[in-house]
């Protein structure tokens, strides 16, 4: 994440660092972004960005490796 398209991109959540066991991982939700981007003294901006990431040993869609991601039920909602 990050405040603006000027800003560094900081990790939210390593999904590795919370590997369960067995290809299950704790789930997520409430994340206070105003709190993250203060942690890292950002301010949201109307260029603010989130992005997903995935490092594998293959290219995404191969037809031979189905080891991938699928993130779903993502919302970003704006409180108070």
């Amino acid at each position: 994440m990050r405040g603006s398209e000027n800003d560094n991109r900081f990790t939210v959540y390593d999904r590795k660092a919370h590997d369960i066991g067995n290809g299950i991982y704790q789930t997520v939700s409430d994340i206070d972004i105003d709190e993250a981007l203060a942690d890292h003294w950002q301010t949201p901006s109307d260029t603010f960005q989130v992005r997903f990431q995935q490092r594998d040993n293959y290219p995404a869609l191969d037809a031979y490796h189905d080891d991938g991601l699928s993130i779903d039920n993502v919302r970003i909602t704006a409180s108070g």
